[in-house]
């Protein structure tokens, strides 16, 4: 759902440059469109797609309840990464496929990719949530980077007073 949502928001964009980065923690358990339709669609609008793989495999500690003395209880789950299919929806847009088990793992991620996509113009980030259906997690967060968010419908004043009614610049 996230990602569909992103290449929905990227595909009418006019900049030459479209690209999702997509972080997760596990598989898709979540939305109407596969996670590969999406990438699919991403590959006929000409959106490249890096994912990333946050997170480690095996058990996991979730946290189940938290009392009011502020101690924590938490259970031993199974972590459900699927790799593989995050491999192909990169491989299909042309993107690179992650994996990050440490924060700084994450940051060379970050930079990698900084390297890979460099543009001379200015570009904005919006973050896509999708809400869970069930307590373990779904793929949480798309951030969407494209160097001009104009062409997307906003009843939010612009910030930057500039001539569109964008609210993302």
């Amino acid at each position: 759902m996230g990602l569909a949502s992103a290449v929905a928001h990227l595909e009418q964009s006019p900049t030459k440059s479209k690209v999702v980065i997509l972080l997760t923690d596990g598989a898709n358990n979540t939305g109407d469109i596969s996670p590969l339709m999406a990438a699919e669609l991403a590959k006929k609008c000409h959106i490249r797609i890096y994912t990333i793989l946050l997170g480690s495999e095996g058990k996991v500690n979730v946290p189940v309840a938290q009392l009011p003395n502020g101690e924590v209880y938490s259970t031993q789950m199974d972590a459900t990464a699927d790799p593989t299919t995050l491999q192909q929806i990169a491989q299909a847009t042309g993107g690179t496929f992650y994996r990050a088990t440490s924060r700084n793992d994450l940051k060379k991620v970050y930079q990698d990719i900084d390297k890979l996509e460099k543009q001379s113009s200015r570009s904005a980030n919006t973050i896509v949530t999708t809400k869970l259906t069930n307590p373990l997690p779904s793929p949480l967060y798309c951030s969407c980077c494209s160097s001009c968010w104009h062409a997307l419908p906003s009843s939010d004043a612009c910030p930057k007073s500039c001539s569109t009614t964008c609210g993302r610049c």
